[in-house]
């Protein structure tokens, strides 16, 4: 991941920390977006192995999501839908 790409993606995340801040006006939300964006100003490479790390937890929850999704859609939408069916 380049530089760029990395500010582009922490600059994101500090983007919907903000938003949530102003949806649900909770402090802890508002530090966590000056923390990453201090971060960003601070040190080029520390953002780019933080984006990189933020990336790889974000494709793990996704793998998790979707294969408890599925198995929840199979289960209580597909097997009465079959059972119906016969």
């Amino acid at each position: 991941m380049e530089i760029k790409d990395a500010i582009k993606f922490l600059n994101g995340i500090s983007l919907i920390f903000m938003v949530l801040f102003s949806v649900f006006k909770m402090d802890a939300f508002l530090y966590i977006s000056m923390a990453i964006i201090a971060i960003i100003l601070i040190s080029e490479s520390v953002s780019k192995i933080i984006a990189s790390k933020l990336i790889q937890i974000f494709l793990f929850v996704g793998t998790i999501n979707s294969k408890i999704l599925l198995t929840i859609i199979f289960y209580f939408v597909l097997t009465p839908t079959a059972f119906l069916f016969r």
